[in-house]
């Protein structure tokens, strides 16, 4: 999903949920199921690791650090595949 094109849905409403204000983003109720939550909790489990170097998913500037690193498949393969394990 971090390489496709930018005008793809799914880039478009990872780059809205962090564009939208944060006032706006206040739930009721459980905590809500959204690619970027999701994200964010495996990125924080790969952070323990020391093998991703974005610590967690919380800004746009976190979204276009971690494209950065997707381009590269061979690193992304890397960090993916050492910290399923």
């Amino acid at each position: 999903m971090l390489r496709l094109h930018e005008e793809a849905p799914c880039q478009q409403a990872m780059t809205y949920y962090f564009t939208i204000p944060e006032k706006a983003k206040r739930f009721s109720g459980r905590k809500r199921s959204t690619l970027p939550a999701i994200l964010n909790e495996d990125i924080k489990e790969a952070a323990k690791t020391k093998t991703l170097p974005v610590s967690c998913l919380e800004s746009l500037d976190d979204l276009i650090k971690l494209k950065k690193i997707a381009e590269n498949r061979k690193r992304w393969k890397e960090i993916v595949t050492f910290s399923m394990w």
